[in-house]
């Protein structure tokens, strides 16, 4: 009887605990944005799967660059591919790419390009003028594929 006892205690016990007490401490969820906001002329990033179906999956790689030249203005462009070779392309649900020119500390314009289905957006501003020396573009991108990841970093360049 005292051992009957003893056992409906214990397991009483167990129900008092929380569900996640037996859980490894160290399994985080997956982000579902990323945002990267370091001033550098291009970045790469691999998302990670969001979902259980998609660790089956291959991962894009995605990458982001914006460039400036006083002839060509500002330019920025994301691409999609299959790995870090980017031998081949990688369509994903949206991909986009937005520039904003700056001269002397003034905006000049924007343009932008969101394409579905597809592995490069590209956008340019300020083509066929001769821009002056302080001049700087920033790039905005955004790199959708379901299962994984969303990347939205910028990009930067004078």
């Amino acid at each position: 009887m005292i051992k009957k006892a003893a056992s409906i205690i214990a397991g009483g016990m167990l129900l008092l605990l929380p569900l996640n007490a037996f859980a490894s401490s160290d399994i985080q969820p997956v982000q579902e944005v990323i945002y990267d906001f370091e001033r550098v002329q291009e970045k790469s990033f691999v998302p990670a799967p969001t979902s259980e179906l998609s660790t089956f999956a291959v991962a894009p790689y995605y990458f982001a660059k914006t460039t400036v030249s006083h002839t060509d203005g500002g330019t920025s462009v994301s691409d999609s591919y299959t790995d870090s070779s980017k031998t081949a392309r990688y369509s994903i649900d949206l991909i986009y790419a937005k520039v904003k020119t700056y001269e002397y500390g003034g905006l000049l314009g924007s343009k932008e390009d969101k394409q579905t289905n597809a592995s490069h957006a590209g956008a340019q501003y300020g083509s066929g003028t001769h821009l002056g020396s302080d001049t700087e573009a920033y790039g905005l991108h955004r790199f959708e594929e379901a299962g994984f990841q969303t990347w939205e970093p910028e990009t930067f360049d004078t």
